[in-house]
C-alpha cells in the first residue's frame, strides 16, 4: 500500500494535534470532555487550541523558551492535556 501522500512527519504531539483539528476534523468538533457535577461538557478542538495558545504565550512572557525543561506534575485533565500542548508548542 502507498501511504506518500497520507503520512505526514510531525515533530511533535502539537503539530498532531493541529492537523487533527484543521485536516481530519473541524475546529469545532469535540476534542474532549471534561466531567463537571455529574455532567459531561463537550471542549471543542477550537477551544483547546485557543487554550493551548493562552498558556504557551504566558510561559513565553515568563521567559520560557524552546528547549527548557518544565515538569508538569497533574492528575489526567483538561488542564494537563493544555499544559503538555502548550509546552510542545513552545518546544
Amino acid at each position: 500500500m502507498d501511504r506518500t501522500n497520507t503520512e505526514q512527519n510531525f515533530r511533535s504531539l502539537h503539530q498532531f494535534l493541529l492537523n487533527a483539528a484543521h485536516t481530519i476534523h473541524t475546529p469545532d468538533r469535540p476534542y474532549l470532555f471534561t466531567k463537571e457535577d455529574g455532567k459531561w461538557n463537550p471542549m471543542t478542538y477550537a477551544e483547546v487550541l485557543d487554550a493551548v495558545d493562552k498558556i504557551a504565550a504566558f510561559f513565553i512572557q515568563e521567559g520560557v523558551k524552546k528547549g527548557d525543561r518544565i515538569a508538569l506534575i497533574l492528575e489526567n485533565s483538561a488542564e494537563y492535556i493544555c499544559l503538555d500542548q502548550a509546552m510542545q508548542k513552545i518546544g
